[in-house]
């Protein structure tokens, strides 16, 4: 088997994993947007074990974009270039989410800190307006 041969091969292997991480990738963001976090650990699993195989297949996609020898070559190189592309935003759109998240959680942690610091909290009066008027709340007890 020739080189070019081989790199072609690698490709054609590269292309079904780049398709299963993209709806790896896609039922992360389902699983993001609709907090289904007993889902993520087994996605997460899948996702880092085909970035493990697509690690495997690396070196040669990358031989194969410093390589402009071969016009076959060049399509499926195409092709896989689509797929990383569609990946990479995919996986950008999901940190976002997370990101998102984890600034709505400390967001949260932050004003129940400052509820159970100050004992007070902004309540609607009979009028509808706020106020800082103490209510003391005792977390955990009922």
């Amino acid at each position: 088997m020739t080189t070019a041969q081989a790199i072609s091969t690698q490709l054609d292997e590269a292309v079904p994993l780049l398709e299963q991480l993209s709806a790896v990738l896609k039922a992360e963001q389902q699983a993001l947007v609709s907090q289904k976090i007993d889902e993520l650990d087994s996605l997460v699993r899948d996702k880092l074990l085909l970035l493990e195989k697509l690690a495997i297949l690396e070196p040669h996609i990358l031989s194969a974009m410093n390589d402009d020898s071969n016009s076959a070559e060049n399509s499926q190189l195409a092709g896989v270039a689509v797929l990383l592309e569609s990946c990479r935003q995919l996986n950008q759109e999901n940190n976002a989410l997370v990101v998102q998240g984890i600034k709505n959680i400390d967001h949260s942690i932050s004003f129940l800190h400052q509820v159970t610091q100050t004992g007070t909290v902004g309540l609607y009066d009979p009028s509808g307006k706020t106020g800082n008027q103490s209510a003391k709340r005792n977390l955990g007890q009922a």
